[in-house]
Formats: C-alpha cells, sequence, structure tokens
C-alpha cells in the first residue's frame, strides 16, 4: 500500500531513522492534478440570475449600504411669512404665501406642516371673518 494504513504495523512505533512514519510526506493519487473542467467558465456565468421584472425600473447595487437622508435646508421664506400673516393679520395673502411655498417646502423636506397650517389658519379667519360680517349685516338692517 502506498500511503496508506497498513495493518501489520505498530501505530505507536517510533520511526527508525530519518524515515518519516508511514503515510506522511507521499502525495494522494490525483493531488496536483487539475480536475476535468478546471479553468473552464462555468455555463451561465455573467448573465443575471433573473430577469428584471415588467414595470419595476433596473435595480442597482448600493456599494456602502443605505444613503443618507437628505439633509433638511431650512423652511422656505414664503412660508414663514405667509404663516405669520395669516395667523396676525392678512389671511388671505397669508394663504396665498403658504400654497405658493408648498412646493418648494415640500421639496425642501421641511416646512410642510408649516405651510398647511398656515393655510388651514387663514381659510378659518377668511371664513370667520365673512361669517362675523353677515351677522353684523344681519343685526344693523334689523334696527332700521
Amino acid at each position: 500500500m502506498s500511503g496508506g494504513y497498513d495493518p501489520n504495523q505498530n501505530p505507536y512505533q517510533q520511526p527508525q531513522g530519518n524515515q518519516p512514519p508511514p503515510g506522511y510526506g507521499q502525495a494522494p493519487q490525483g493531488y496536483g492534478q487539475q480536475p476535468q473542467g478546471y479553468g473552464q467558465t462555468p455555463q451561465g456565468y455573467g448573465q443575471q440570475p433573473y430577469a428584471p421584472q415588467p414595470g419595476y425600473p433596473p435595480q442597482y447595487a448600493q456599494p456602502y449600504g443605505m444613503q443618507a437622508p437628505p439633509v433638511p435646508e431650512g423652511i422656505p421664506p414664503l412660508v414663514l411669512w405667509g404663516f405669520i400673516l395669516s395667523l396676525l393679520c392678512c389671511p388671505l395673502i397669508g394663504v396665498i404665501l403658504c400654497a405658493v411655498g408648498l412646493p418648494e417646502a415640500k421639496r425642501r423636506n421641511n416646512g410642510v406642516g408649516l405651510a398647511y397650517a398656515g393655510i388651514i389658519i387663514g381659510i378659518v379667519w377668511i371664513v370667520l371673518s365673512v361669517l362675523m360680517q353677515i351677522v353684523n349685516a344681519g343685526a344693523s338692517a334689523s334696527r332700521f
């Protein structure tokens, strides 16, 4: 036997001289030979494993993980002034300014809630002022 176990030898016996123990120093059969098909490209290598789904954009790899969320750029001045005006003195101008500044607030991802609040508060003030005018007109008409 070459390189295998010999049942007639004592495996615990020290080797004689400079000889390595049996089974050492000999390469097993087929060692150092290339397996069949080595160096050839596997079939299907380089092709996408899955076809892209219809209706969805192609997926691209994220090399370093997820992207950081966008940094808010601040509240747009139109929204800020529109909110102040609709809250304090000029609700119609405030509603207009908030409505014009809303797309910019959405793009910046900051001030969207303030724009909606300015629009709602301005509309409430306008409705209340119209109701007060109607009530005052009815009260003054009943005096005569």
